[in-house]
C-alpha cells in the first residue's frame, strides 16, 4: 500500500559557503547547484498542489490534472511548500538555513502531477502513480520529489523508473526498519540496492527538531542514507 511520507530536496543557491557545500555532500543528500542563468523544473508527485496557495501558486507552471487544483489530503501542498521554502538546515550547527525564496523566482518551476487519493483504491493510486512518472519520461524536468512508497514492489514502476535519467528523491519510509536488511523493503526507495541498483533513485529519510544530522525516531534508515543504524 502507497503511504505519503515527508523527503527532502537540498537546492544549493549560488551564494552558499564551500562548508555548507561539504556539509550537504557529507549527508549524502540530493543536491543541485544552480547559477544566475539556471533554470529547474521540479516534477511533485503526490497528492495534488493547491493553486490557492499564493506563495505556491506562483511557481506553479505546468499541472498534469487539467483544471485540478486540489488537495483534499494536503500533503502535496506540504511538500511543495518545503520543496520551495524550507527551511533546510545545512552546516553543523543546524543555524545555516538557505531558502529557495532567496533566488529569483523564475529560476525555479513547479510542475504538479496528482496521483493519490484516501477516496480511491489502492491500485488505482499505483496505477496513478505509473501514470505520473511516464509523464516525466515525456517531459523537461530536473528532478522528481515522491514522497511516498510501500513495503512490495510493482513490475510496471521498476520498469518506468529504470527509464528515467533524472534524480528521483524518494522517502524512505517510516517504520525505523533498515533497508539494508533482508527482508527489509520501501519501494521505490528500495530500488536502489540489488537486485535493481537504480542510481536515479535516492532515497531521504526524515530529521527531528535539532537538525539534519539527528534522525527522527521513527525514520527508516540504511541503503546508503546518512543514518546507516538505528
Amino acid at each position: 500500500m502507497k503511504r505519503l511520507i515527508l523527503s527532502l530536496i537540498i537546492v544549493m543557491s549560488p551564494a552558499a559557503s564551500k562548508a555548507d557545500v561539504g556539509w550537504a555532500r557529507a549527508l549524502k543528500t540530493p543536491e543541485i547547484k544552480l547559477t544566475k542563468d539556471s533554470k529547474i523544473r521540479i516534477m511533485v508527485i503526490d497528492s495534488g498542489v493547491s493553486a490557492y496557495v499564493p506563495a505556491i501558486a506562483h511557481y506553479i507552471k505546468e499541472n498534469h490534472n487539467g483544471d485540478d487544483y486540489s488537495d483534499s489530503h494536503g500533503h502535496g501542498t506540504h511538500i511543495a511548500g518545503l520543496t520551495l521554502f524550507g527551511p533546510f538546515h545545512l552546516g553543523q550547527n543546524g543555524k545555516y538555513v538557505i531558502h529557495m525564496s532567496e533566488m529569483p523566482c523564475q529560476e525555479v518551476e513547479l510542475v504538479s502531477c496528482k496521483f493519490y487519493s484516501n477516496s480511491i483504491a489502492e491500485e488505482n493510486n499505483q496505477k496513478n502513480s505509473n501514470e505520473c512518472f511516464k509523464k516525466v519520461m515525456n517531459g523537461d524536468f530536473s528532478l522528481v520529489n515522491y514522497s511516498a512508497g510501500g513495503k512490495y514492489s510493482d513490475p510496471d514502476e521498476y520498469e518506468i523508473l529504470k527509464q528515467i535519467k533524472i534524480p528521483i528523491v524518494v522517502a524512505a519510509g517510516n517504520s525505523h526498519e533498515s533497508l539494508s536488511e533482508a527482508g527489509k523493503t520501501y519501494y521505490p526507495a528500495s530500488y536502489s540496492i540489488p537486485p535493481f541498483n537504480l542510481t536515479n533513485i535516492i532515497p531521504v529519510g526524515n530529521y527531528n527538531q535539532y537538525g539534519v544530522d539527528q534522525k527522527y525516531q521513527t525514520s527508516n534508515y540504511g541503503l546508503n542514507m546518512p543514518w546507516e543504524s538505528g
